[in-house]
């Protein structure tokens, strides 16, 4: 992105956030208030894809609809927190999973190519230790209780090394990443609270709001 447009969306932020259309707390239970500042927001802003962030710099509607979308992400990612989404077992995991992910991302994204590949023997090597082994067999276990269909079925042992082979270089990659400090860097913890809240608010509107919003029987007759 040129330095034109990089000022662009800055100061566009700068006026939403001085006019307090952007600033909001969303307070977790266990982790303390969450707080977007004006700076977030322009790293939000600016990792959008060219056309979304020409949108931004020209367009004072869109980046207010870009704020309030994030305003209600957040929202209902509270609202999920306030039910106990979060405090079950296999959506602990599944956070666990997606935070993983993340900062794996964030590792190779930045090494690029500089860094040697996570070779096949490094997986097997991670996975020789069971509770790394076991963090597998209970991600399989879980993606058989969510589909009926699927836990019916024999996932063929190609397929299931493929798996394993992934998750274990996701891993493997966010371990690297902690190392160097890379899940402490801004932009990092930034997409790791986004990240939680799509996975919460995605889990509490397939669970709780898709019921509300169904009309019943009586409802489609009147």
């Amino acid at each position: 992105m040129n330095s034109t447009r990089k000022a662009l969306i800055a100061a566009a932020v700068a006026v939403l956030f001085a006019a307090g259309l952007i600033f909001w707390q969303v307070k977790g239970r266990n982790a303390g208030p969450v707080e977007l500042t004006a700076q977030d927001m322009q790293m939000l802003a600016e990792d959008q894809p060219a056309q979304m962030r020409a949108r931004l710099a020209a367009d004072e509607t869109a980046r207010k609809e870009f704020a309030q979308d994030v305003r209600r992400l957040l929202a209902v990612a509270e609202e999920a927190a306030a039910h106990g989404v979060d405090r079950a077992p296999d959506m602990k995991r599944q956070l666990e999973f997606q935070k993983a992910s993340v900062i794996a991302q964030y590792y190779l994204e930045q090494q690029g190519g500089k860094a040697p590949e996570i070779t096949d023997a490094e997986v097997e090597e991670f996975f020789k230790q069971p509770i790394n082994q076991q963090k597998f067999d209970q991600i399989i276990a879980d993606a058989k209780s969510k589909d009926p269909q699927f836990a019916n079925q024999e996932i063929p042992a190609e397929q299931l090394a493929m798996l394993k082979n992934r998750l274990g270089k996701i891993y493997i990659a966010e371990k690297k990443a902690i190392d160097q400090g890379f899940d402490k860097k801004p932009e990092v913890k930034l997409q790791m609270v986004l990240q939680h809240a799509r996975v919460l608010a995605q889990k509490y509107a397939m669970d709780t709001l898709k019921s509300k919003m169904e009309a019943t029987d009586e409802e489609v007759t009147a």
